[in-house]
């Protein structure tokens, strides 16, 4: 179940922790498919190690490590395959449309259990009932 199917079912959940545990799996398996790419290739590399470790941090510092890293595409010295900023870019997309949608379901959410008020007409000498 996509996470857009996850917010238009139920809306009295927490969309920030939706759209999170959604980047975490896409970052976790990113990381794993890293890891097995330079374990192919046979470079040395801490990424799984890392990976495992940022699972326990807040989205806002996965979303810059994806960021850093997507920074360091094209520059000398990175060996990560083109595949990889294909899939950073594709998982920061979802993130913010995740977030978006969420702020948006917040809002019809409040719209629709927003309180009432109905104006009634003024009082006056030349309007009775």
């Amino acid at each position: 179940m996509s996470w857009k199917d996850i917010l238009k079912r139920d809306i009295s959940f927490n969309p920030d922790e939706a759209c999170c545990m959604e980047l975490k799996r896409g970052y976790s398996e990113l990381m794993r498919d890293l890891q097995e790419h330079y374990d192919r290739k046979g470079i040395k590399s801490n990424v799984a190690a890392m990976s495992r470790r940022r699972m326990n941090e807040p989205c806002k510092v996965l979303v810059d490590d994806l960021q850093s890293f997507y920074a360091e595409k094209g520059k000398e010295g990175s060996n990560a395959p083109n595949w990889v900023y294909y899939r950073i870019s594709e998982i920061l997309d979802d993130y913010g449309e995740c977030q978006q949608e969420g702020e948006m379901l917040r809002e019809m959410s409040y719209r629709e259990t927003a309180p009432v008020y109905v104006a009634r007409p003024p009082k006056s000498r030349f309007f009775r009932r």
